[in-house]
């Protein structure tokens, strides 16, 4: 009698647990959207505008012989207006963008339009051990570039994120009061975290590739700091090591050499903050990495320590990314210093 009332008892959470799981996926027509399933960042949001910036600099190239490009992470994409250097410049610089992600993007146009010169942003996370981590920051879109082992990677890591929040928004609308779903429903990890809601109010994209946030006001850093100290504490060396991996910087500057490009490596400006957390725990990385860099014989424009002065205004939208009149300012120091080197 006893081991009947266990297989029962064994049997009756077996059938509440699917019914629980049933019941979270019926009665919504929106159950098999893309928008539950896609990761964070690879949605109808952010996908969708790295697919229009794909479309427009596809239509830059169409009658040119020759084109310049701008690429990097946030720090450039927000840093350098290409329309404000020349009309051969475009810039395809997108958040979270790596060396990586710049040769494989470089690579599938590489019969398509001659490039001349490039300005690449340089990152701590484009010298880490591996790409593949749960920590990892290098942009996802660029699986449309082509499928390999990091791209598969970081897409599936992603859609974890996107199980997760499909998962959690049901649970939330029919059980607004209960506690998050346990890690082995989720099949998460420890560490897995969604993603921030990326919620795109305006994409303003120049003809020449421009989508810096320009409607992000400019903050008073120092302000921003006294009142919440705990913003500044983003960790851009996560799987950098004191040793640098130059694997991924090898392989891009090599595919430029051969192609015959010129190389213009950058570090755009950053505000005392982003220096105190480099200071604080990654100095001795971020030295390691510079040297690793100049030991190559590259050409390396150093702004980060740079005073961009705007006048009625802060140069700065966050402590590392410049504000759009930050910007402008910048674009006229690089768009100076590049007609003097072609003089």
């Amino acid at each position: 009698m006893k081991k009947f009332f266990l297989r029962l008892s064994q049997f009756a959470v077996i059938i509440l647990f699917i019914s629980f799981l049933s019941l979270l996926l019926i009665n919504d027509k929106n159950k098999w959207n893309k928008d539950f399933w896609v990761p964070p960042g690879v949605g109808s949001g952010t996908l969708n505008n790295f697919l229009e910036k794909k479309r427009i600099y596809e239509d830059f190239t169409i009658g040119k012989e020759s084109i310049n490009l701008i690429l990097g992470s946030s720090h450039v994409q927000n840093g350098i207006i290409p329309d404000s250097l020349g009309a051969k410049w475009f810039s395809f610089s997108n958040g979270g963008q790596t060396l990586y992600n710049g040769y494989n993007f470089l690579d599938y146009y590489k019969n398509i339009v001659k490039v001349d010169t490039i300005i690449a942003g340089i990152s701590p996370f484009d010298f880490p051990f591996s790409y593949l981590t749960k920590t990892s920051i290098i942009n996802e879109n660029y699986f449309i570039f082509g499928k390999d082992s990091i791209s598969t990677y970081t897409f599936k890591k992603h859609i974890g994120y996107a199980r997760k929040a499909f998962y959690q928004k049901r649970k939330s609308s029919l059980f607004p009061r209960t506690l998050e779903f346990p890690s082995f429903i989720l099949n998460d990890q420890k560490n897995n975290k969604p993603t921030k809601n990326y919620e795109l109010k305006e994409f303003i994209l120049s003809k020449q590739g421009f989508n810096g946030k320009i409607y992000i006001k400019p903050i008073d850093v120092d302000s921003a700091y006294n009142v919440n100290p705990e913003l500044y504490n983003v960790d851009h060396f996560m799987n950098v090591r004191k040793n640098p991996n130059m694997k991924y910087f090898r392989l891009f500057n090599y595919f430029c050499h051969q192609q015959g490009i010129h190389m213009i490596y950058i570090l755009t400006p950053k505000s005392k903050y982003y220096y105190s957390i480099i200071e604080n725990s990654n100095y001795d990385k971020w030295n390691a990495i510079k040297d690793s860099l100049y030991s190559f014989g590259i050409t390396l424009w150093d702004y980060e320590g740079i005073n961009i002065y705007t006048p009625n205004s802060y140069p700065y939208r966050d402590y590392a990314h410049l504000s759009y009149d930050g910007a402008k300012v910048f674009t006229e120091i690089i768009r100076k210093r590049l007609y003097e080197t072609s003089r």
